[in-house]
């Protein structure tokens, strides 16, 4: 049976969304620039390193959200804090043993993702019930390992974080070469194919012998190791790991994700969107941050988006 052209037929719609986004973003740029008093290429270098973060958790929370059945991967803020705390300690804040605590601090993403698929396509729990627990789990080991307090990390990773050329951080190019994997995973292979299909139809996706099971807990472990990556990055970039460094990029994990034209139905995928979604959702911080509104209002601000786009994205699918 034949799915390719019903697993992209809704795909091809997306190939312009990047366009939204990107224009959103630079709209931003030009307010926050006119706020703190004329156009600073500093201020978008900046804040292309913080959307960094926020693309690669959103990237992997669109392929769980891409695989339908109403999935969301709650758990990632608990995986990036979890795999910067055992990445830490792992190194012991020294170069020693850099390279193994990075690959340790990888595979404990990837297993947190592996444990949400199982859990989904064993028990059969909801994906959003089986995150939960997932995040819940991971944040307890948290506050066993460090008892809330900052993890120091090797200083190689702080000097990679760190480091800048012209204004642009290495965490750009790692995010770049990370993400243009993850596209290349879905656009050139049958993961791309058959993900879109299980998210347009499972039982149809099924009758046409896609491993259903397997792909879903693919797509968990992808969402896990981008967390991973976007936790040992960060910790590098803010010089140690801490128990709330995570907290933050769920709802901007979801909100990069809506602003880029996703669909919270499944089936579909953009990632140059999602992409361009971060830097909005990154850029419309900094104008809140830069109008010196309170933590509060750009939660409000940050929900009532979301709730906009989602609600023009369903009228114009309508």
């Amino acid at each position: 049976m034949k799915f390719e052209s019903v697993s992209l037929q809704r795909v091809n719609l997306s190939k312009l969304r990047w366009v939204f986004p990107l224009g959103a973003s630079l709209l931003l740029w030009m307010v926050a620039s006119g706020i703190s008093g004329g156009v600073s290429v500093n201020l978008l270098l900046d804040n292309l390193t913080v959307a960094c973060f926020v693309a690669l958790v959103a990237v992997g929370q669109m392929l769980v959200v891409a695989a339908g059945d109403g999935s969301f991967d709650l758990s990632i803020p608990y995986v990036m804090t979890l795999a910067a705390y055992v990445s830490g300690k792992t190194s012991g804040g020294v170069n020693t043993h850099l390279l193994v605590a990075i690959v340790v601090g990888l595979v404990v993403g990837m297993a947190a993702g592996a444990f949400n698929g199982a859990l989904v396509v064993g028990p059969g729990l909801p994906p959003i019930v089986a995150t939960l627990a997932t995040g819940y789990i991971a944040y307890t080991i948290i506050l066993l390992m460090g008892n809330g307090s900052q993890v120091i990390v090797a200083p190689g990773l702080i000097s990679f974080g760190q480091h800048s050329w012209h204004g642009l951080t290495l965490v750009v190019l790692a995010a770049v070469i990370v993400l243009a994997g993850v596209a290349l995973l879905r656009g050139q292979g049958r993961y791309g194919m058959y993900l879109h299909a299980l998210g347009q139809s499972r039982p149809a996706a099924a009758l046409a012998n896609v491993p259903v099971k397997r792909v879903i807990v693919l797509t968990f472990v992808i969402s896990g190791l981008l967390a991973a990556v976007a936790g040992i990055l960060l910790s590098g970039f803010a010089g140690g790991a801490f128990a709330d460094m995570g907290d933050t990029y769920l709802i901007a994990s979801v909100a990069a994700i809506v602003v880029g034209g996703t669909s919270v139905r499944g089936g579909e995928s953009a990632i140059g969107a999602t992409v361009f979604g971060a830097t909005t959702i990154s850029l419309l911080a900094a104008v809140l941050e830069l109008s010196r509104a309170a933590i509060g209002v750009q939660d409000i601000v940050q929900g009532t988006v979301i709730i906009a786009v989602v609600v023009l994205v369903m009228r114009g699918q309508r």
